[in-house]
């Protein structure tokens, strides 16, 4: 691989990289480093990062800090204005629209879910899956109480819960990993750093590692990230050459190369900023080896801030110290994209079928096998640091290479990085879409506390010969004040000069007042001032309604549409940091792999909500898959919260119970929420069923109760009828018997058969009735005559 470019100095070459492993020695990875060392500053990415000069002016904006010549080239092209004054501020606007998208970055959910990748052990699961269904349901049909129905409906949760809780135990281990560095290495923290970078810069890297035997994974600052042929990519990871430039204490170089380091460049990393030695006149003198620069006078004698990052053939006088002004070390490391050979071995199996396998380059050959190898060349990422000016350590293959299962040659150099550009074109931030308005913002309020310190209003006009003479300025004045009298003498006038003897009417006695200053000129600006402020709200796309300023006359419907409008705008800032954040950890899951590749161990971590977990970590069946990460922080979602948020109210009203308000407020998974509230229900569902069930046998007792008591009414009522009509009937035996006849009611023979009919059926009636009381009856007396049950006392 080969770079040129002409630059000050020269062309810049780069080493070839298509060369075998004897070929790669500490002198080549040094004059890789080297050369890198030439790049640093130039903007070699075919211009699809923001230039040196936009992040930095971007960030002093935000920091608060001017630079006269980014003001002048944004509101005076052309220099027809004179230089601006010391007392020249920055009014920060931008400030408080990025703050309403930092702060709610930090409130996002954060949930992600672990898969792997690999299809074979995918089919593996699919299988144990299965084989956890059908056994599950062999044993509910074994089972002597065995239910169709509840057979059915067991199988139908069991599926549900293996189609959305169901998880490998690699993929439990892996989010277990991920969220134990989220707390042991503060994740939350780093990723929010790096969307406020993003939202500065345009652009968010950070950079996995193993430091001490762990993975670990930091921020890096766009600013000392330097990369060449990107192509079209938005992703920082796909460039050839990454170089990261920076200034870090000698404590901590030595921390992070200890084991490379020599007593002797220990030494010159202590030693190498205060003094360099010499002679001078026969006398030994001692010299700062690397001069500190005031770099604010710098810029104010070369021109701001654009010069200082300009490339020029003075780059590395000024910026390639060994040392800063603070005795911090000068760190370049460089991570570029090589080449390795590599051979494809064919061979068959145990069932004779034909496989392959990837050989070294120093793979001896088997000429009994008649073993033939193609050699081919994969990618492989490589790296080197250089310390202050000759200090070269960690330098060699990348030990994480992040190789892909189906494609050899794909790795990846464990820098993660987005670059918020659209195609081909130059990135363009966040705070960039709006820094010229506030710029020219600045720059009319910078000309409205001119005006204001100018403006005094209207000031009275007092001839002051009208004043009494007995009156002294004092004394005149407190009458003004305490009494609201103002006293004048017209004959005052007439004691002086040329007018003596002559009354002072006659002369000119006209009062009024002066306005100092132009209001005109004061609206003009406040209404400049405001239409600024609305050009950078709407490149923003942040409304005065998400920022909480909200009128009285908004309705309900409008604010929210205003608010749902304004995170459609700023929605892609959300979905760009998201997806860096499931590569990132991506990034540090295979990092673990080779931090913890042959460690077996427990750790125990609290999450943020104060439980407890245990990190059970195998690493030999951790390193057998590939695994994927995904986030989901759709707008939909975060909705669907806050709404079952402002539900938990209700929702304690209508029997909810406070540890499922607890759980909604604590947890993060929205399908686990969801299955959690539907066992709930259900659970509620039964409770209400069981509950209904009771009232319906009470009512139902009830009404048993009832119809018994209406029913003994009327028996009671047939009794008293059948006695009447029995005694009747008595009565007309007895008559007959004795020929006393009884009055009857006179009637006709078939009348009187139907009565006799009728009579002889209520006899028999009463006959049943009657034996039937008369069993209840010694049924009683049975049970009254049973001995009671004595009482001890």
């Amino acid at each position: 691989m080969e770079s040129n470019k002409v630059m000050p100095g020269g062309i810049m070459s780069f080493p070839y990289q298509k060369r075998s492993r004897v070929q790669k020695t500490k002198p080549f990875y040094k004059e890789c480093v080297e050369a890198s060392d030439i790049i640093v500053g130039f903007d070699l990415d075919n211009g699809f990062r923001s230039s040196m000069r936009e992040k930095v002016s971007n960030y002093n904006m935000i920091n608060n800090i001017i630079d006269p010549e980014e003001v002048k080239r944004a509101i005076n092209p052309y220099n027809l204005e004179a230089e601006f004054t010391a007392n020249y501020k920055n009014y920060p606007l931008i400030n408080s629209y990025m703050a309403v998208l930092t702060g709610e970055e930090r409130k996002l959910r954060f949930n992600p879910m672990v898969s792997m990748v690999s299809p074979d052990l995918v089919n593996n699961k699919l299988e144990e899956m299965t084989g956890i269904l059908n056994e599950s349901i062999l044993k509910m049909v074994v089972d002597s109480a065995f239910s169709e129905e509840d057979a059915k409906k067991k199988i139908q949760d069991q599926a549900r819960w293996m189609k959305f809780n169901y998880r490998d135990r690699r993929e439990r281990m892996a989010t277990q990993v991920i969220k134990y560095g989220y707390q042991a290495q503060a994740m939350k923290e780093t990723f929010s750093r790096n969307f406020e970078d993003l939202l500065i810069s345009g652009e968010e890297i950070i950079i996995t590692d193993i430091l001490g035997g762990e993975p670990i994974l930091r921020k890096a600052n766009p600013l000392n990230i330097f990369t060449v042929r990107s192509g079209e990519t938005h992703r920082i990871e796909d460039s050839d050459i990454i170089i990261e430039l920076s200034y870090i204490p000698v404590g901590q170089a030595i921390d992070e190369y200890h084991d490379e380091l020599t007593s002797a460049q220990i030494k010159t990393l202590e030693e190498g900023y205060s003094f360099n030695m010499g002679t001078s006149s026969n006398l030994f003198t001692r010299s700062l080896k690397n001069q500190p620069i005031n770099l604010e006078s710098w810029m104010n004698n070369q021109g701001g801030i654009g010069a200082i990052i300009e490339a020029n053939s003075k780059q590395s006088m000024y910026l390639g110290g060994s040392f800063d002004e603070f005795g911090n070390i000068r760190k370049l490391r460089t991570v570029w994209k090589g080449m390795r050979k590599l051979g494809v071995l064919p061979y068959l199996d145990e069932q004779g079928d034909s496989q392959k396998m990837y050989v070294d380059e120093d793979y001896p050959l088997d000429d009994d096998q008649k073993e033939q190898v193609k050699w081919i060349w994969i990618g492989e990422w490589l790296e080197g640091t250089k310390l202050g000016d000759d200090i070269f350590v960690k330098c060699g293959p990348r030990p994480v290479q992040f190789r892909s299962l189906d494609n050899p040659s794909k790795c990846h150099p464990g820098i993660v990085g987005n670059i918020l550009n659209v195609n081909s074109s130059k990135a363009i931030s966040f705070v960039g879409l709006s820094k010229d308005y506030q710029l020219t913002y600045n720059f009319f309020m910078h000309k409205l506390w001119e005006e204001l310190k100018t403006y005094k209003g209207k000031v009275p006009r007092l001839n002051m010969n009208l004043i009494p003479s007995q009156f002294t300025m004092d004394q005149y004045l407190f009458y003004i004040d305490q009494m609201k009298i103002a006293f004048e003498d017209p004959f005052n006038e007439g004691q002086k000069g040329a007018a003596l003897g002559k009354l002072a009417g006659n002369m000119n006695q006209s009062t009024g007042s002066y306005e100092f200053g132009d209001i005109q000129v004061i609206q003009n600006l406040l209404a400049v001032l405001t239409f600024l402020e609305n050009r950078i709200q709407e490149s923003t796309g942040i409304t005065p309604q998400r920022k909480g300023a909200i009128e009285n006359r908004e309705t309900v419907g409008g604010v929210e549409r205003s608010v749902n409008q304004s995170s459609l705008n700023t929605g892609k800032y959300f979905g760009i940091h998201d997806d860096f954040r499931s590569r990132g950890l991506t990034a540090y899951l295979e990092t673990a792999k080779v931090a913890w590749k042959d460690q077996k161990f427990k750790r125990q971590f609290i999450l943020d909500d104060g439980s407890q977990q245990i990190l059970d970590f195998d690493g030999e069946l951790f390193n057998e898959s590939e695994y994927g990460i995904f986030i989901n922080n759709s707008p939909s979602d975060n909705e669907m919260m806050q709404t079952l948020k402002g539900l938990a109210q209700p929702f304690l009203q209508n029997g909810g119970t406070f540890s499922m308000v607890m759980e909604l407020y604590r947890s993060q998974d929205l399908a686990s929420l969801q299955r959690k509230f539907e066992a709930f229900e259900e659970q509620l569902q039964q409770q209400q069923q069981a509950a209904q069930q009771s009232a319906q046998e009470t009512a139902q007792a009830q009404m048993e109760q009832m119809a018994a008591v209406e029913q003994g009414k009327i028996d009671l009522k047939v009794y008293e009828i059948d006695e009447n009509n029995r005694t009747k009937i008595e009565v007309a035996l007895i008559g007959k018997e004795t020929g006393v006849e009884t009055e009857e009611p006179e009637d006709n023979s078939e009348d009187i058969q139907i009565r006799r009919d009728t009579l002889s059926e209520t006899i028999r009636k009463n006959k049943v009735s009657e034996s039937q009381k008369e069993k209840e009856i010694a049924i009683k007396k049975t049970v009254a005559n049973k001995p009671k049950p004595s009482i001890s006392r």
